[in-house]
C-alpha cells in the first residue's frame, strides 16, 4: 500500500540516523529462551553494515518453543470488524480460516485519549501492530506526509517485519479504541503455524497420487511453497478465457468443470467432480494459452495454489510431466 511503501522509505533513512541502543536493550528476537517482548536492535557497531531482518528470517532459527494460544475475549462484531481489516493487509491476505482466527484471538484492546502519542517516529521499541477499532488517528510520516486514518485502518506493520525503528509518529486525534498484537506473539503464531502447516501440507503431499515420483526433498519444497486458499460453494476457482498463473491441488471438498459455450449454454468439461487429491490449472501453465475452461467449487473447497514459476521449477520436468501431459485427456472433448 502507499501508506506501507511511505513508512518503508521513512525507516531506511530513520535506521541510518537514529543512534544505537544500549546493549542491554537488545534482545535475541524470536530465537530466545523465552521469546520476550524486549526491544530488538541492530548489533553493537553494527550501524555501517546494518541490514534489515524480516520476520520470517528470525522466526525460522532455532528449535520451536512451547506455544500455548493466546486468546482475548471480543465481542462477535468486534471480530467481524478486526477480520476484515486484516483480510485487507498485505501480511494477513493468505491465512485461512483457522489462522487468521488465532490471530484475531490474540488482538487485545487499548483506550487512547485526544492528542496521545501511539507510536513515535525513531522509537526502537517498535513491538506492536494496531488496528483502528473507533475514532480518528493521524500518521506523521517526518519531512514527508501527513494524513488521517479511521476505523478499519491499520498502522504498526513495519515493527511485525524488521528490526528497525519506527518510520513514523501516529496521534490519537480523537478518544479512539485501538486492536493492538505483541510482536512477540505474532511470531509465536507465525513460527507454530508455519511449521505445523509445512508437515501437514508434506503429509497431504504424500498421498497425491500424481506426486509420487517426487523425492521426499522435491515434496518438502513443494509444500513450502504451497498457498492454501478456502472457495465457497459456487464462487468461481478459474474462469475460462483468462490468463492462467497458478496450478491447484484440491485439498478438500469439491469443484466442478464446464465450458460456456457461444450459444451461451454450459457444458460439462470433466466426467466427476475434483475431490481431496485431484488437481487442476495444468493446462494453461503448461501451453501458455488461456483457461479452457472455468472451474467451481461444488462444496466448500480449500485448494493449494502453486505459482507459475514453482509450477515449472518443480513440476514441468521428469516423471511428473509425463503425468500432467497424460492426464490433460481426462477433460472431455466439447463440442
Amino acid at each position: 500500500s502507499l501508506v506501507l511503501h511511505t513508512c518503508l522509505k521513512a525507516s531506511f533513512k530513520l535506521a541510518s540516523l537514529q543512534p544505537l541502543p544500549e546493549s542491554s536493550e537488545l534482545s535475541a528476537g524470536c530465537d530466545s529462551a523465552d521469546l520476550s517482548d524486549e526491544p530488538v536492535g541492530p548489533p553493537p557497531g553494527a550501524r555501517s553494515r546494518m541490514r534489515r531482518s524480516s520476520v520470517s528470517a528470525e522466526c525460522d532459527r532455532g528449535p520451536i518453543q512451547a506455544y500455548v494460544r493466546v486468546k482475548h475475549d471480543k465481542s462477535p462484531e468486534d471480530e467481524t470488524v478486526l477480520k476484515d481489516a486484516l483480510k485487507k493487509s498485505i501480511l494477513f491476505n493468505h491465512l485461512d480460516e483457522e489462522q487468521l482466527q488465532e490471530l484475531t484471538d490474540a488482538f487485545f484492546e487499548e483506550k487512547k485519549a485526544a492528542g496521545a502519542v501511539i507510536i513515535r517516529a525513531g522509537d526502537w521499541v517498535a513491538e506492536h501492530f494496531y488496528v483502528v477499532k473507533s475514532g480518528k488517528c493521524q500518521i506523521q510520516v517526518p519531512n514527508s506526509v501527513t494524513f488521517d486514518i479511521f476505523p478499519g485502518h491499520t498502522f504498526g506493520e513495519l515493527a511485525l517485519l524488521y528490526n528497525a525503528p519506527r518510520a513514523a509518529t501516529v496521534v490519537a486525534v480523537d478518544d479512539s479504541s485501538l486492536f493492538a498484537i505483541e510482536r512477540a506473539v505474532f511470531n509465536r503464531i507465525l513460527r507454530t503455524r508455519n511449521s505445523a502447516q509445512r508437515t501437514e501440507w508434506q503429509g497431504f503431499l504424500n498421498t497425491v497420487p500424481f506426486l509420487e515420483p517426487l523425492t521426499p526433498e522435491e515434496k518438502s519444497k513443494l509444500a513450502d511453497v504451497l498457498a492454501p486458499q478456502v472457495y465457497q460453494p459456487g464462487e468461481a476457482i478459474i474462469n475460462q478465457g483468462e490468463q492462467g498463473d497458478h496450478f491447484f491441488i484440491v485439498a478438500e471438498g469439491e469443484a466442478t468443470a464446464h465450458v460456456d459455450k457461444p450459444d451461451g449454454t454450459k457444458e460439462s468439461a470433466r466426467e466427476s467432480a475434483y475431490k481431496k487429491g485431484d488437481y487442476f490449472g495444468e493446462i494453461a501453465l503448461m501451453t501458455e494459452k488461456p483457461r479452457v475452461v472455468n472451474v467451481v467449487a461444488k462444496t466448500k473447497c480449500k485448494c493449494l495454489k502453486l505459482e507459475r514459476d514453482a509450477f515449472v521449477r518443480l513440476l514441468s520436468t521428469g516423471p511428473c510431466l509425463e503425468i500432467l501431459e497424460k492426464n490433460m485427456g481426462s477433460y472431455k472433448e466439447v463440442s
